[in-house]
């Protein structure tokens, strides 16, 4: 199978539509596979590779249609942002639940059996996520969650909010999040006048509204900053202090054409190939094919194929690639170690599951 009939068969399974913002360079409008591939570009299932193509006619790999499949169902294998923990565990979070992986013995305890969207974030002795409450049938209509956390030893869960949320991160004791609207407990939803920016206390209390004056998505916070993609501006990349003051915007390039992915790492915004000073200085492209891992320790990775585990030095813009046959999802850092798993289905709610790991290299 190759990747525009790939993209024919996740477009027929999953009744996808739309025309993406984005053009690939070698897909015509007359090629077969056109509208199925644009279809999975406008519902942010590909971005294609960083030179502006998809490669259609390219053999498709097995790890290359688990990653699109799961992606075409929800947000699967997301690492929690806070991975170090003083315990010997990585949290991590996939569309069916909440996850607590001992490293020392391959060991992985559920949390939390809930829909999950987006990142999961640990802060103490709690992990903080997205529970999935409601699915719009509008094409490109984003998902909503609500606001929940579940302590380390899977005791106690609770819902911190009853407001609609598509995106959330943790700042200075806050939770930082994206409001849409209130859910209905006797269904569907109350919407609110767009999404804009909010925070919380920890324990849910003291909402507050940090901006309102532009539509947000895609949030994540660091060193007193909450960074957002604004969809009141073409989709590009802004900043603003956790008390709405000191609104900047760090990039004139929509993030469209990026599939409106990016990743703050050390000092740096990654977005697809380029990374910027998080000031929104200091552009460079690096030579990579495929996303970067969020990781730090002042490298950058990437898995390339999906195969090939490839590190970029993030200030000469060296490439290395450091091991083959990466058939796996990372899932987080911990000792020294980039820690991934491979897992037997993508269906089902209980599967088989693999660790392995290889040296974090500095």
């Amino acid at each position: 199978m190759t990747r525009g009939e790939m993209a024919i068969v996740l477009q027929k399974a999953f009744n996808l539509n739309g025309i993406s913002n984005k053009s690939f360079k070698d897909v015509s409008t007359e090629h077969k596979a056109y509208e199925a591939i644009q279809a999975l570009a406008k519902n942010k299932i590909t971005n294609g590779y960083l030179d502006g193509t998809f490669k259609p006619g390219n053999t498709l790999t097995r790890a290359h249609f688990t990653v699109f499949m799961a992606r075409s169902m929800s947000n699967y294998f997301i690492s929690d942002k806070t991975s170090l923990h003083s315990k010997n565990v990585i949290v991590w979070s996939d569309y069916f639940g909440v996850y607590k992986t001992d490293v020392t013995t391959n060991e992985t305890q559920t949390l939390a059996v809930k829909k999950v969207l987006g990142q999961s974030y640990r802060l103490g002795e709690w992990v903080y996520f997205l529970h999935e409450v409601y699915r719009s049938d509008r094409i490109g209509d984003l998902p909503k969650g609500q606001i929940y956390r579940v302590n380390l030893e899977g005791t106690k869960l609770e819902r911190l909010s009853k407001e609609l949320v598509t995106d959330m991160a943790i700042l200075d004791n806050k939770i930082v999040y994206s409001y849409y609207g209130n859910f209905l407990e006797e269904g569907g939803m109350e919407r609110g006048e767009q999404y804009y920016l909010k925070s919380r206390n920890l324990d849910g209390g003291d909402p507050k509204i940090i901006n309102k004056e532009v539509e947000t998505f895609n949030i994540d916070a660091k060193d007193g900053w909450v960074y957002f993609t604004n969809y009141s501006d073409e989709e590009k990349l802004y900043r603003i202090r956790l008390d709405g003051s000191m609104p900047q915007k760090l990039s004139d390039e929509p993030f469209y054409y990026y599939g409106n992915s990016w990743n703050l790492i050390d000092n740096k915004v990654v977005y697809g190939n380029v990374i910027i000073d998080n000031d929104g200085s200091n552009r460079k492209e690096l030579d990579a094919e495929e996303d970067i891992i969020p990781i730090s320790k002042g490298n950058l990775y990437s898995i390339e194929e999906l195969t090939n585990l490839t590190k970029f030095s993030s200030e000469v813009l060296s490439k290395e690639k450091i091991i083959e046959n990466t058939q796996g999802q990372y899932i987080g850092t911990k000792n020294e170690q980039l820690w991934f798993i491979i897992r037997d289905s993508i269906w089902e709610e209980s599967y088989q599951k693999e660790y392995f790991s290889i040296p974090l290299i500095n």
